[in-house]
């Protein structure tokens, strides 16, 4: 029997800008279309495992203007809620000089199915700034996944190809939440871990046989304990495979 689900109001005003944005692109001529998908073996969101460390089938599609106005779709299975995630986003981004560029939007993380008591879904505005391989940017929510209060999201990235082919890459992100019993209420733990935490990761990146190969070393500085006595928040290895569409 197929499964009703019920989207909150904002979802569904996000979904109709995202279709609006979609059929304008679609009938003109200066519109790009895009999609993508991706398997990977951990899919791993902010440092931590939202698959309980077993792997995930990604994809999305992204719709481009020349313009810079963009919105597009995005999702994954997960181990939690309907075990799916859905994000949409709209956004606009361009270049202020020939090497500096930004990017700002709104992106709606969507948990269709889930039948907890917890609200899971929730709404975040960014925006990011991008320079000669680095990059550095900002998410604010004003109520974060599941109802724990304001929370941000301050990240900085760095990449480079090193050989003809091959990249490398770097991030750290510092998450803040806005007091420690939100940010327990987000991990489900007993301990005390504190009003933020950081996650990183290090990734080489080729293409061959044309799709995408990644493998990353993902971390935190959250302990098992910190993460309800379960393995989610530490380092671990993970590879991707993806291909454009």
């Amino acid at each position: 029997m197929p499964m009703k689900v019920e989207l909150p109001r904002q979802l569904v005003r996000i979904a109709a800008v995202t279709a609006v944005l979609a059929i304008g692109y679609v009938t003109s001529a200066s519109a790009d279309i895009a999609g993508n998908i991706a398997l990977t073996t951990d899919y791993r969101f902010r440092g931590i495992s939202q698959t309980d460390r077993d792997p995930a089938v990604q994809g999305g599609f992204d719709f481009t203007a020349e313009n810079g106005i963009y919105a597009g779709i995005w999702g994954s299975n997960i181990a939690f809620g309907g075990s799916l995630e859905l994000d949409y986003y709209a956004g606009y981004r361009g270049k202020i000089t020939d090497d500096l560029g930004y990017d700002v939007g709104y992106v709606y993380y969507n948990y269709p199915g889930d039948d907890s008591d917890a609200d899971l879904d929730y709404g975040e505005v960014y925006g990011s700034l991008t320079f000669s391989g680095f990059k550095a940017g900002v998410n604010y929510s004003s109520n974060y996944f599941a109802g724990t209060d304001p929370f941000w999201y301050l990240y900085g990235q760095y990449t480079r190809d090193i050989i003809d082919n091959v990249a490398v890459g770097a991030s750290v992100g510092y998450n803040a939440f806005d007091s420690t019993e939100a940010m327990t209420s987000f991990l489900a733990t007993d301990n005390d871990p504190g009003d933020n935490y950081v996650d990183w990761k290090l990734s080489i990146t080729t293409t061959w046989q044309g799709l995408g190969w990644t493998l990353a070393y993902v971390d935190t500085n959250l302990s098992e304990g910190d993460c309800g006595g379960l393995d989610l928040c530490e380092a671990t290895a993970v590879f991707s495979i993806s291909k454009s569409l």
